[in-house]
């Protein structure tokens, strides 16, 4: 399943990791993350593994941070030249989301 805003990293059959960029406002995202492993079925032990990788996200978060949050254009433009295909209608209904919400 593809879904804008929606990341998933398959490192192996058994470790994934699944993101969400969920907007908050136009110009803040809040970011979901989740960890997903096979590899330890003991439950102790693989809490404890699954809150070690997520103390790598953080750390890799903040180190992408400056990057994301340098980009430009911060606003997408609903009129732009770009050909979308109906399968790509999610990502049109966000862009339109602030043009029709807006309060000027």
């Amino acid at each position: 399943m593809i879904l804008p805003n929606y990341w998933q990293n398959v490192i192996s059959d058994k470790l994934r990791v699944m993101a969400a960029f969920v907007p908050e406002d136009e110009n803040r995202k809040i970011l979901y993350v989740r960890i997903y492993q096979k590899f330890i079925n003991i439950p102790l032990i693989s809490s404890l593994i699954n809150c070690i990788f997520m103390r790598f996200n953080k750390m890799i978060l903040k180190q992408d941070r400056s990057v994301v949050t340098s980009q430009i254009p911060k606003y997408s433009n609903i009129y732009n030249k770009e050909f979308l295909v109906p399968a790509d209608a999610p990502i049109l209904l966000y862009r339109k989301y602030p043009h029709e919400n807006s309060k000027d």
